[in-house]
């Protein structure tokens, strides 16, 4: 059984019973009973820093999530309800054997997965990441989250949490499809894959259209800087235990608008827009 805490907003916890082998896109899918189609992300706090769960991770002995839910949930348990989900053994594939049977914590430990990636792919990568972002409804979701924080309603935080959140909603869709996890670790090796395109025009242009959609409009040597600092933290072979914490496109440790890579290194915070995040002059 693995309780889901609501996070940031407080909420009603979620109880939710798994078989043994459930992975945590199970947890999804039982919570999807509760919640609706709302983009969910379910994340833990090692070190004082949040970082997802991926979907393909096996619960093991996990038994308290994070509950991060973007858009409109489906109707809230009243007052007194029991707030309980749960999956069968049924309702697992089987196609879970042996590719099931590594844990969140075992694959932390392991070291990153090779894709080939060719321009072809990552122009295509790029062009759904485009039409993802371009949809009225993220926009409409991405501009709320930015009033918000302009008009000091989120802290930077809870600004943070919640953007990165609704950029996995479409990023979680768009580069499993291209080889690369649904997840910050997959965004970060995508990112590293596409170093060797950095003189490419079109690819650049490609990306200068992606940040605007984001509301970011930093200069192109920011890019490739961010790209090489991903590739140097995907090289490195040790993980959570040994490194500082990760941080990745839209949140982590912010320092005058920057991140903290894997490797130590400062990483400009290209995803993040630094003004919306710390004001000149404006404490959280």
């Amino acid at each position: 059984e693995v309780t889901a805490r609501p996070f940031p907003q407080p909420g009603a916890d979620i109880q939710v019973t798994l078989p043994r082998a459930a992975k945590f896109k199970h947890v999804k899918r039982a919570l999807r009973t509760i919640l609706g189609d709302a983009a969910v992300r379910l994340m833990h706090k090692p070190r004082g820093v949040y970082k997802a769960y991926d979907d393909g991770d096996r619960v093991g002995d996990v038994r308290e999530v994070l509950l991060s839910v973007v858009g409109d949930a489906g109707p809230a348990p009243g007052a007194g309800a029991v707030h309980s989900c749960s999956l069968g053994a049924d309702e697992i594939s089987d196609d879970e054997g042996a590719k099931g049977q590594t844990t969140a914590r075992e694959r932390a430990k392991g070291l990153p997965r090779t894709v080939i990636f060719t321009r072809k792919q990552a122009v295509s990568l790029q062009l759904e990441l485009e039409a993802g972002y371009g949809d009225p409804e993220f926009q409409q979701r991405r501009r709320n989250l930015d009033r918000r924080r302009s008009d000091k309603e989120l802290s930077v935080t809870d600004y943070m949490q919640l953007r990165r959140v609704l950029l996995l909603s479409v990023q979680s869709e768009v580069l499993p499809r291209f080889g690369f996890e649904g997840s910050e670790d997959g965004w970060e090796k995508m990112m590293a894959s596409m170093l060797p395109f950095a003189k490419d025009a079109e690819m650049m242009g490609n990306f200068t259209r992606i940040n605007a959609l984001l509301g970011m409009h930093q200069p192109t040597s920011q890019l490739i800087d961010y790209m090489t600092s991903c590739k140097t933290a995907t090289l490195s072979t040790g993980r959570d235990e040994e490194q500082p914490a990760r941080a990745s496109f839209a949140g982590g440790l912010i320092s005058q608008g920057q991140l903290v890579g894997a490797s130590g290194m400062r990483r400009p915070n290209f995803f993040v827009a630094s003004d919306l995040i710390v004001p000149a002059g404006a404490g959280e």
